[in-house]
């Protein structure tokens, strides 16, 4: 007796303590579950070698790693009692917030103002007391008119906007500061109109979106897809059992997740969906072959016997793809990796153990009458067998159709653009996306691009010629389309040239180092040092200089970045460098992760396949046609990304993952029942028509039930989810079409040795169909 024989008259004999042992297995791994933890910070996911990652950690080793969140204030006119007051308020509130760092908040109420006395300067706040009446508020709203640092910056020209910032602390928890913010907000609404905006806010707003819609959403899915199954078997055992799969699976995978620590995250809130689609997938199979088999209590030890060597196949090269993720440098796609490979296994195991154990005590109650064995051709079998003859008489024209179509595709694919643009996932009254348009409306951006310029001596800063070549750069960048202003010490200084010479309005050229020092000297008099710690350095060796971005393009982004770059390495003199930092540097660093890894990410599915099924089939052909359904998948899903516009970023590189788990399934299932069926009947339009009524008929319900739970995405308001249903069923649909109807013809022209093993018998098939 082989192995696979042996083993499946353990589990069939033995149910009772093989599901027994299963309930005691998953309560331990379930435990994991109560140590599930949630990381929504994205901050360290990149490796710490890379270029971009080092600037921007050698600008915060000076500055200090900190974002930003921004509120915005919105009225006929800021400059009013009440709404002063609230800008005060909220401000005073604001220190208290978790991760805020308490004195880096600007606002009208925090921020100091420069003008001239009888001795110099005079540093103070713009509100040393909240303006009681409308000549005050007057009075205020001109200060903020003649200090440039503020107008057009912290309120907008018009007087009718003014933001509230505070510089956030490194690993701050994103979901616990938005939730802050949020609450500080509420209890200041109206008559203003309240906008907030930052790094973190949008980022929390497609984390938690989509971390919501996926708690509703995919138990609808799981409803539907019960229905579709129900459809299919029209029995509650061909609902139940894969159902049984996919909770076990989910609950294996995320109990795992908690006892190795390993954090759910945007990217891996996605493994439901992969569990969903494998776990079923695996239960499908084996009622397939359940149902082809003859009446009798042997009836799924002969199931599980003969799909076991398939079924083993097939999980073990999903895990492999599925680990294949962990190529991308990006930390939360390698844990998502690991994640996955746990899951396929968990449904590998489930679907080999408890699943034909709970199957055989269901056979075993079964009346012979109710259980006889394998029924006639079925009108959907007769189809399918309609389809593999269509496909083989006429395999040169199907195989042409779909290389027309996969020449089109690479045209898409070459269009596909990466980065993520947040503007365009969200809805158009999504209120992160209002408040960034207005912030770029009202005060020149509220996304931004640090440089740091760097001197080869201390007081590099101090000297003219520095801040000389620090305004040119600025000019230049504020010259571009998307960058709404520029920010830095030479306008700190510039300011107070203008307060000293009383000359509002005119340029400032400082033009000696000692003029320099009699500012600085001035201010340091009047105010504080630490006022120009966001701006330079203790030592005047470092400044910092803060380019807004008006702009959610990443190409927009990268076309700035490398202006900037492209500048400061030709302008700036030989003793000064600059390095460049900020959260859009971090985007921009990812996208080219995105891109290598999703390269090599392909490559290696690609070569999983090829290797583990041609090992199996002991034929490089069979690795080569068991890629096909894959390849054709992804490559014309790709390509409706590129015609569409559609961007490949985090969420959508994990698609070739799931894509690996569900068209290997379809082609190595395939592959087996026809090899099978040839080498039985020597035959091959008796073979496609027997493999029609078992392999394909289960590829297409697999898809059919798939394409349902999925297409519940699809009615998300959070685009992305959106974006994620459509491409995901449409690759189903194109790996389980390719499967059925390529194959057929595919097959007949290559003629590969591992099916054709003898001469074909020349004959006309007794299943032409009806």
């Amino acid at each position: 007796m082989s192995f696979r024989d042996s083993y499946a008259s353990a589990i069939t004999g033995h149910p009772i303590k093989v599901i027994i042992s299963m309930i005691i297995i998953t309560l331990i791994i379930g435990s994991g579950l109560g140590d599930l933890t949630v990381r929504t910070n994205q901050d360290g996911d990149l490796p710490k070698s890379d270029p971009m990652v080092q600037t921007k950690d050698r600008i915060d080793g000076v500055f200090g790693d900190k974002t930003e969140i921004m509120i915005g204030i919105q009225s006929d006119t800021i400059f009013r009692p009440s709404t002063l007051q609230k800008v005060a308020d909220i401000s005073n509130d604001l220190r208290h917030v978790s991760y805020v760092v308490p004195d880096q908040i600007r606002s009208l109420s925090t921020v100091n103002n420069v003008v001239p006395n009888e001795w110099g300067l005079q540093v103070g706040e713009f509100m040393k007391s909240v303006p009681k009446t409308a000549e005050e508020a007057e009075t205020l709203n001109q200060a903020v008119r003649d200090n440039k640092l503020v107008q057009g910056r912290l309120v907008s020209e018009s007087g009718d906007f003014t933001v509230i910032s505070a510089k956030v602390e490194e690993g701050y928890d994103q979901a616990t500061l938005y939730n802050a913010i949020y609450e500080i907000v509420e209890q200041y609404e109206g008559p203003e109109r309240f906008y907030v905006t930052g790094e973190p806010i949008f980022t929390q707003e497609i984390d938690g979106g989509i971390q919501k819609d996926t708690a509703v959403l995919i138990p609808l899915a799981l409803l539907l897809i019960m229905a579709g199954l129900l459809i299919c078997f029209r029995s509650v055992t061909g609902v139940l059992l894969p159902m049984l799969a996919v909770v076990l699976s989910i609950v294996w995978a995320m109990g795992m997740m908690g006892h190795l620590s390993l954090p759910q995250t945007a990217v891996s809130s996605a493994l439901p969906l992969l569990l969903v689609t494998i776990a079923s997938s695996y239960t499908i199979h084996l009622l397939i072959y359940h149902n082809n088999e003859r009446s009798g209590d042997d009836r799924t030890r002969s199931a599980l016997s003969r799909i076991m060597p398939s079924l083993i196949m097939v999980g073990v090269t999903s895990a492999l793809g599925a680990f294949s993720l962990y190529v991308f440098e990006i930390l939360m796609i390698r844990e998502f990796a690991i994640a996955a490979t746990i899951g396929v296994f968990s449904a590998l195991i489930i679907n080999l153990t408890i699943i034909p154990a709970i199957l055989q005590i269901i056979s075993r109650r079964k009346k012979p009458s109710q259980d006889s064995g394998p029924s006639k051709p079925t009108w959907l079998d007769r189809r399918l067998i309609a389809v593999s003859m269509y496909s083989f008489k006429n395999s040169k024209k199907v195989v042409l159709v779909y290389l027309g179509i996969l020449v089109i595709a690479f045209i898409g694919v070459s269009k596909v653009k990466t980065g993520l643009d947040f503007l365009n996932l969200f809805e158009a009254d999504n209120q992160a996306k209002v408040a960034f348009n207005v912030f770029n409306e009202k005060i020149g951006g509220a996304r931004f691009i640090n440089v740091m310029v760097e001197g080869d001596e201390q007081g590099a800063v101090q000297r003219a010629e520095t801040l000389r070549q620090m305004r040119e750069f600025q000019n230049y960048m504020e010259r571009q389309p998307g960058v709404g202003y520029t920010n830095s010490i030479a306008d700190v200084l510039e300011q107070i040239a203008e307060s000293v010479e009383g000359e509002r309005g005119a340029e400032v050229v400082i033009d000696n180092d000692k003029q320099v020092a009699e500012y600085l000297m001035l201010y340091e008099m009047s105010g504080s040092p630490g006022d120009f710690s966001d701006l330079v350095d203790y030592d005047y060796r470092r400044a910092k200089i803060q380019l807004m971005l008006t702009t959610s393009s990443p190409d927009d982004h990268k076309h700035l970045y490398d202006l900037a770059k492209q500048y400061t390495d030709e302008h700036l003199g030989p003793s000064l460098r600059a390095d460049f930092g900020g959260d859009v540097i971090l985007w921009l660093a990812q996208d080219g992760y995105v891109v290598k890894g999703k390269i090599l990410n392909i490559l290696m599915a690609i070569a999983i396949i090829v290797v583990i099924v041609a090992f199996s089939f002991k034929s490089i052909a069979a690795g080569l046609l068991a890629i096909v359904p894959v390849a054709f998948g992804v490559t014309v899903t790709f390509a409706i990304m590129g015609f569409f516009g559609l961007r490949l970023d985090m969420p959508t590189s994990i698609i070739t993952g799931l894509a690996v788990g569900i068209g290997i399934d379809f082609s190595i299932h395939y592959l087996t029942r026809l090899k099978k069926e040839m080498s039985a009947t020597n035959d091959y339009e008796r073979s496609l028509a027997a493999t029609s009524t078992t392999s394909s008929k289960a590829v297409l319900f697999d898809t059919f039930t798939n394409m349902l739970g999925f297409s519940m995405l699809t009615l998300s308001q959070f685009l992305p989810v959106q974006i994620f249903g459509y491409l995901v069923s449409l690759t189903m649909l194109l790996m389980g079409a390719s499967a059925i109807i390529l194959y057929p013809a595919l097959i007949n022209i290559v003629r590969p040795k591992f099916i054709f093993t003898h001469q074909e018998t020349i004959q006309r098939s007794a299943y032409e169909p009806a």
